[in-house]
């Protein structure tokens, strides 16, 4: 894979963090599916969650049903995957 392909980090951001509702991810100009987006506990289990526009450049994450704590979201764009730590307060 070419460092082309590769989006800078900077660049992807989860919001607002720690949060109470819901996180909103931004990775610029890549288009997600439920499919690249996944959540998990601090113990690492799949966590199901609701996602709002997951076809667009801005998915917005469900944490209001979740218990306070750390979560992990994990995004798989073209191959690679980015990890975000979330609290949920």
């Amino acid at each position: 894979m070419e460092a082309d392909n590769i989006l800078p980090s900077e660049t992807w951001i989860a919001y607002p963090n720690p949060t109470s509702s819901k996180v909103v991810i931004n990775l610029g100009n890549q288009m997600l599916t439920t499919q690249d987006i996944s959540v998990f506990d601090h113990l690492g289990k799949a966590i199901q969650v609701g996602i709002q526009n997951p076809g667009g450049p801005i998915p917005e994450i469900d944490f209001s049903t979740l218990h306070t704590g750390m979560y992990i979201i994990r995004i798989r764009t073209d191959g690679e995957y980015k990890l975000f730590q979330v609290i949920r307060k």
